[in-house]
């Protein structure tokens, strides 16, 4: 396999959130079609016709955006210059197949699972997200309680991305409410195209099922640092994975702990494999990671 030219130094790659863009992961899956990821995923969905599927659906949107960032990652760079790895969210996941602790096929039905569950906590019950940007922890804080004051629903910070954007996830009123509060300042916030209150209090009943579902599966020995976007340490052992995947349902994602916790390994060359470009996105305010243009990173043959 040949990997495109890049200096020697050390590479952090970071696996996104879940994707539910049909056509951003058909493209992502179409280019890599012979893989021998993309046949598990096809096996496991009984299809490649990716644009007819429901990405809508976590059961299917979670495989699909797993295998794609999987096959991208190992294709982009050679694993002898990775030296930590980390999720977004539902990323989490894809790093543990990449680093060695979960099979392809385990991963996959893993993932499916997480989806099956969360999709069925989302019909029971219903909830939103929403990015805001241009608003500190605090004053997002402040907004948030009155939000659940006002309307005695659930309103929690989902994600930190980094100092200016932070997600929030809840029920519809509450969510709502802090939209109505915060259109009356002069940040921005935007609604997110993900079905489900997820990292909130109404996952979590996914998320005890979910853990009883994966404390089943073996996990190994993690062959690279990783860092977990719930408690923003580097583990080296998977052993308290299948908690932490579990709570990572109702858990916040603290995007910006992870990235700090990059930086003091000592490494500031970073991978987004996808698909999408989120995180690379994310680093172009930071600046804490210099993330690698995709478009200068061949695919291997």
């Amino acid at each position: 396999m040949n990997f495109p030219t890049r200096p020697p130094n050390p590479v952090a790659v970071t696996f996104p959130g879940q994707v539910f863009d049909v056509e951003l992961l058909e493209a992502a899956l179409t280019v890599h079609r012979d893989t021998e990821e993309v046949e598990a995923l096809r096996n496991l969905l009984g299809t490649d016709a990716w644009e007819t599927l429901d990405v809508t659906d976590a059961e299917i949107a979670g495989p699909c955006t797993l295998t794609a960032g999987l096959v991208q990652a190992r294709k982009s760079v050679h694993r002898d210059q990775v030296v930590v790895v980390a999720g977004h969210s539902f990323g989490e996941i894809t790093v543990l197949a990449y680093a060695g602790a979960l099979t392809l096929p385990n991963a996959l039905e893993i993932v499916a699972e997480r989806g099956r569950l969360s999709r069925n906590a989302a019909r029971t019950l219903p909830g939103r997200m929403v990015a805001v940007m241009g608003m500190d922890e605090t004053e997002v804080d402040w907004f948030r309680r009155l939000a659940i004051a006002d309307s005695g629903g659930v309103c929690e910070v989902a994600a930190v991305n980094d100092t200016r954007q932070i997600v929030l996830s809840g029920n519809t009123t509450a969510i709502e409410k802090f939209a109505e509060l915060v259109s009356r300042t002069d940040a921005i916030i935007n609604d997110l195209p993900i079905p489900g209150a997820y990292h909130s209090p109404l996952m979590g009943e996914a998320s005890r099922s979910f853990q009883q579902f994966v404390e089943r599966y073996m996990f190994s020995n993690i062959e690279v640092d990783l860092v977990s976007y719930i408690d923003a340490k580097a583990h080296r052992t998977a052993l308290n994975f299948p908690t932490l995947i579990a709570q990572g349902l109702v858990m916040p994602v603290r995007w910006n702990r992870v990235v700090d916790a990059i930086n003091l390994l000592g490494v500031t060359e970073a991978l987004d494999p996808g698909p999408g470009q989120v995180l690379r996105r994310l680093a172009r305010r930071g600046q804490k990671l210099n993330y690698w243009d995709t478009n200068e990173v061949a695919v291997a043959s």
